[in-house]
């Protein structure tokens, strides 16, 4: 019998020309027939980013090189990240600085903590606290700050004395630190905040756009709709503050997915869309997400799947397992015995139930990170295993 196991990631692309290839225990990158071109010196490979470098490690420490196996930066960090906006950051000997996408050192390793870089700064950790600094290094923010979160739509989440606000690319201080609580950042003009004991949202301005009456909120709204729950029931209001769909459910999750979102009405789960309508009927024991347009769903210890008909296209018949979605068209299958494969939407396993449980992943830019036997590697789609021992 088999279950249906736990992934998370976006809908996929083609298989990359470079695949991170094992031999015994190191590795390097091969072609998708298996030939060689960077060679197995590394302990540990990262998959090549859409930036064309990737992530290798050796003698214990990280460094990046290109597709031709040339160094960016020697093998010399001991933490380091992808890129954003052109940069990436790095740790060297406890303190954190930054690299361009030619390996070149652009912002030396001063501080204690940092992030990476949104709308053209980072906020960085010196002496304690937190401030940001652009792509040239200059601190354009003093480091004043108990927290910050990264810049989004042009402000940023601030704490001062235990109170959140937000300042411009300035440093100016466009709401005043007044809230309990913040999202930590904007999306599409508005912010959750909390004030009070109670959440809200407010604009960019600061104005209240919903009242401050809700236990819990959605971190932010999606598909125009966000989560409110009063008096320990779940409804919906709109970006207007108005309750478009009342607070009658036990339970909603947090944001919609693909048009639906899961609700739980007299102890059973179910979907409704952005109306209020029921479009699955609660009748299930447990339900999860609708991702690449199927959704899984529980009857009594039995697992399987629905589409957005509520029509159940995989059977339920699958044994335990939580967070069921599928990814790149597969979904993780795992046996009675422990052991897992693949199986596609329409519930045949394309991909052998023969690798490790405690250790398997999604498939993204068509390729899945397993484990046989305890040692890792990739696979393809067609079940190509990119290894020798």
């Amino acid at each position: 019998m088999l279950a249906i196991v736990a992934t998370t990631a976006v809908y996929a692309q083609k298989t990359p020309s470079l695949i991170p290839y094992r031999q015994g225990d190191k590795w390097g990158f091969c072609t998708l027939d298996k030939q060689i071109v960077i060679p197995c010196i590394y302990e540990n490979v990262l998959p090549f980013s859409k930036d064309l470098i990737a992530v290798v490690k050796l003698n214990g420490k990280y460094g990046y090189i290109d597709q031709t196996g040339e160094h960016l930066t020697p093998c010399i960090y001991n933490e380091t990240y992808s890129f954003n906006e052109g940069l990436t950051k790095v740790q060297l000997d406890g303190k954190w600085g930054y690299i361009d996408l030619t390996g070149k050192q652009v912002i030396p390793h001063l501080y204690d903590d940092a992030s990476l870089f949104y709308e053209g700064l980072a906020n960085v950790k010196l002496g304690g606290k937190w401030g940001f600094i652009d792509k040239t290094g200059e601190q354009v923010i003093p480091c004043m700050y108990e927290s910050t979160y990264h810049f989004s739509e042009g402000l940023a989440n601030i704490k001062i004395d235990d109170k959140c606000g937000f300042i411009d690319k300035t440093g100016k201080q466009i709401i005043s630190c007044i809230y309990d609580y913040g999202i930590y950042y904007f999306n599409d003009g508005l912010a959750r905040v909390k004030l009070n004991g109670k959440y809200g949202f407010i604009d960019q301005t600061g104005k209240q756009v919903t009242p401050f009456i809700y236990d819990i909120y959605s971190n932010t709204f999606r598909e125009g709709l966000a989560v409110v729950k009063v008096n320990d029931k779940y409804g919906f209001i709109n970006k207007k503050g108005k309750q478009v769909i009342p607070c009658i459910y036990e339970y909603a999750d947090n944001i919609f997915h693909e048009g639906m979102i899961q609700v739980k009405l007299n102890g059973k789960y179910g979907f409704i869309n952005k109306k209020g309508k029921q479009v699955v009927p609660c009748i299930y024991d447990a339900t999860f997400l609708f991702s690449e347009g199927l959704a899984a769903v529980k009857v009594g210890d039995k697992w399987g799947f629905i589409n957005k008909k509520g029509k159940q296209v995989i059977p339920c018949i699958c044994n335990n397992g939580i967070n069921y979605y599928f990814h790149e068209g597969l979904v993780i299958a795992l046996t009675d015995d422990k052991r897992c494969g693949f199986i596609d939407k329409k519930g045949k396993q394309v991909i052998p139930c023969i690798y490790d449980s405690d250790y398997i992943n999604h498939f993204r830019n068509g390729l899945a990170k397993v484990s046989l036997n305890g040692k890792q590697g990739y696979i393809d789609k067609d079940g190509t295993q990119y290894w020798e021992e």
